[in-house]
């Protein structure tokens, strides 16, 4: 059956079938500029401790859930999810406590093959089998140093590929050393002032007034420097947001804009950043929240301020760091973290985790759904100008 387009159009009138393209791109258009990528999965959490982690793909997710008790302690429970079945593969108690002057080091991992779930605290590692939960115990258990004064805090860290260390922040001899976890050996240390900013997959950040360092785990070999980071010494060291990449060749500044280094390189982005950043392995893509509300002005948030569909003053925004372009928007969150090999951006919000799939891709279904349905209001809208128009030139005929 052969049909002809012409004369089809001619049956619907031109102006229709221009109400009907116009509307479709119209409503396209917008779709497409305002509408977020969806999440590939969403998991319900309630993160009160502060405690994640993810398996190096993403598969797998630990998160603590619970209340505080008292002033110095928190009960809960510990689930881990299977985010490709969207169910929680087991639940174990799970506390904290907080006595005066002394640090906990509490931590989560999973091993690089993500059979194991490792938690960590007071100098002590848990193990707990994937997808079982039952508890596991290797051949010779470690105790790593953790005192009573707070002068030799330890946490669990991982290095570029996950595998497990712990990290021991000596104060009283100004010294940090990295342990293998599994073995207890030192793998790397260093004599230093500087405190720790952050601990990322593959090193931690160390920050003074004159530079600030990305040294790599387990060596300890310091590899990004930027020099004159934004401290305020009389308070915390948390002036700024500083975040690295795995293989610490990349460290940025966050503080209203974007400074980088990038292999010894400094560079500056002109654009908006405040918040929580997260890279992405290979230092390509910036996710970081932004508020819009005082600086955040372009065109189109402008124009859904106008018509009352922004919903906060914040949001995510996901960044190309090699063309210096904005590539996505997500909802607003409190932390975002990519996965470890690189094709997994977890947004966590007050109460879920949403993962999206990297490279973030619109959501066309949505958008071509919005563009049908311009095209059918475009259509009925002139098709009902037609019928006006006929009324009034029947009306306006005089009657023989």
């Amino acid at each position: 059956m052969r049909i002809d387009v012409m004369r089809f159009i001619k049956y619907l009138g031109w102006k229709s079938t221009l109400a009907s393209i116009l509307g479709a791109f119209v409503i396209g258009t917008f779709a497409w500029m305002i509408l977020p990528p969806l999440p590939r999965v969403t998991i319900p959490q309630d993160d009160r401790f502060g405690r994640l982690a993810f398996s190096r793909d993403c598969r797998f997710i630990a998160c603590a859930e619970g209340d505080r008790e008292t002033k110095r302690s928190s009960e809960g429970k510990l689930n881990v999810w299977d985010t490709h079945e969207s169910r929680v593969l087991f639940s174990v108690p799970y506390g904290e406590t907080y006595p005066p002057v002394m640090d906990g080091g509490y931590s989560l991992a999973f091993t690089p093959e993500a059979d194991k779930l490792v938690t960590y605290s007071w100098g002590k590692a848990r193990f707990f089998n994937i997808p079982t939960g039952e508890p596991w115990h290797p051949d010779v258990a470690h105790e790593f140093p953790a005192d009573g004064k707070n002068s030799t805090p330890s946490w669990l860290t991982t290095d570029a590929a996950g595998n497990l260390f712990v990290l021991v922040r000596d104060r009283a001899k100004a010294r940090n050393s990295v342990l293998d976890l599994w073995s207890g050996k030192e793998t790397g240390a260093w004599e230093t002032d500087r405190s720790i900013d952050v601990q990322f997959p593959g090193g931690v950040i160390e920050i003074a007034e004159e530079a600030a360092l990305a040294r790599m785990i387990p060596s300890g070999e310091p590899r990004a420097r930027l020099a004159h980071p934004k401290v305020n010494p009389m308070m915390s060291p948390r002036q700024a947001y500083r975040i690295a990449t795995p293989d610490c060749r990349t460290l940025l500044e966050v503080d209203g804009t974007v400074r980088a280094t990038v292999d010894g390189r400094e560079e500056l982005f002109e654009f908006w950043a405040h918040q929580f950043p997260a890279v992405s392995p290979d230092g390509r893509l910036l996710a970081v929240l932004v508020y819009r509300g005082h600086a955040y002005r372009d065109w189109l948030t402008t124009l859904l301020n106008k018509i009352g569909m922004r919903r906060s003053d914040s949001l995510f925004v996901v960044y190309d760091l090699t063309t210096g372009r904005e590539v996505a928007r997500l909802p607003e969150a409190t932390s975002a973290y990519f996965s470890g090999d690189g094709k997994t951006l977890a947004i966590v919000t007050a109460d879920e985790i949403e993962l999206y799939d990297v490279p973030l891709c619109s959501p066309w279904g949505w958008i071509l759904g919005g563009a049908m349905g311009g095209a059918v209001a475009g259509f009925f809208v002139a098709q009902w100008i037609r019928w006006r128009r006929t009324q009034s030139a029947a009306q306006k005929k005089p009657v023989q």
